[in-house]
């Protein structure tokens, strides 16, 4: 499941830098292992940053809780006042509905990594800290598998 603005395909051919280009973002689940898998691309409107919570709050949905989530955000370019509204709706869901972990992919960032963390931590109220931050899809996935064993958590 996923969206991508009108623009985002035409700017991103033409060569338009990310963060001049409302973006979309991309969502699968593993229900077997109940994980959330997000990539954010480019920068949330409020169109955009409403699609993404419906969609993101219907697949958390279909998971039980304790679920963990991995998140993309070495494309994203952080949102505008009404898309930061959807984000911090998402992310208090999740909360509510027992995320269990989560790590991200986001060391390639332009705003850097600890920009990002405080943006989001910022505009949720709930304690959200992801478990860590991580240059690839592997390396995080790989991390969340070891913190699992490690806490002998199904």
């Amino acid at each position: 499941m996923g969206y991508f603005s009108k623009e985002f395909f035409k700017k991103v051919s033409e060569g338009t830098e990310l963060e001049k280009i409302t973006g979309g973002y991309k969502i699968g689940s593993d229900r077997e292992k109940n994980r959330l898998f997000l990539a954010f691309i480019g920068y949330f409107d409020e169109d955009v940053g409403s699609k993404f919570a419906k969609d993101t709050i219907s697949e958390i949905k279909k998971l039980r809780k304790n679920h963990d989530v991995i998140a993309d955000m070495s494309e994203f370019r952080v949102a505008n006042k009404e898309g930061e509204a959807y984000i911090k709706e998402t992310m208090d869901f999740a909360a509510n509905a027992g995320e269990r972990y989560s790590v991200r992919v986001g060391q390639r960032i332009k705003m850097g990594t600890v920009q990002l963390q405080k943006t989001v931590e910022g505009i949720t109220s709930v304690d959200m800290k992801p478990k860590g931050y991580f240059k690839t899809f592997h390396e995080a996935e790989t991390y969340l598998e070891e913190l699992i064993k490690e806490n002998k958590v199904s």
